[in-house]
């Protein structure tokens, strides 16, 4: 920062000349000076970062759709998003939304959760999402939760897009 301001790049480019004309590039020191007048003019002028929104901030907002398809990241360990193809660990996860739990015919359900009358909708989403064994006891979902009801409601708003 200090470097920006003490050099233009016009001036910069000249010092080099200079240090090159000196013979000062071919030790280590010349190599470093160089590196940060290059390192200076990198990024642009600098601003103070965003500051982080809490949950309550976040909820009062609408859902993030591109940040629940960021968080569903994690969900894609075990589940595909994509309409087309094999399940994985986990089943699929277009089209559930709306539906009876353990939807898709092609996929081998845990009996808890062939049995159970979910229907999943945001409130049940949201539910499960937080707390898997709690809602349908004995799934085999590995996953312990997402304890953020911003980061659940923005996975749901995410899951509500993958339909026709």
């Amino acid at each position: 920062m200090l470097l920006k301001r003490l050099f233009s790049p016009a001036k910069k480019v000249d010092i080099l000349r200079k240090l090159d004309y000196m013979g000062f590039m071919k030790n280590h020191l010349g190599l470093i000076l160089i590196s940060l007048f290059f390192f200076a003019a990198c990024g642009g002028p600098s601003s103070p970062p965003e500051p982080e929104l809490s949950t309550e901030e976040r909820l009062a907002l609408p859902a993030n759709i591109v940040n629940g398809e960021r968080l569903f990241r994690t969900c894609a360990v075990c589940h595909d998003k994509a309409k087309e193809g094999a399940h994985r660990v986990g089943p699929k996860m277009w089209g559930v939304y709306g539906q009876a739990a353990a939807v898709h015919k092609d996929f081998s359900y845990s009996a808890a959760m062939r049995r159970s009358d979910v229907i999943w909708d945001d409130a049940s989403l949201d539910a499960y999402i937080r707390a898997p064994r709690e809602i349908v006891p004995g799934t085999r979902m590995a996953f312990d939760g997402e304890p953020d009801p911003a980061n659940r409601r923005d996975i749901v708003a995410f899951l509500k897009t993958l339909q026709d």
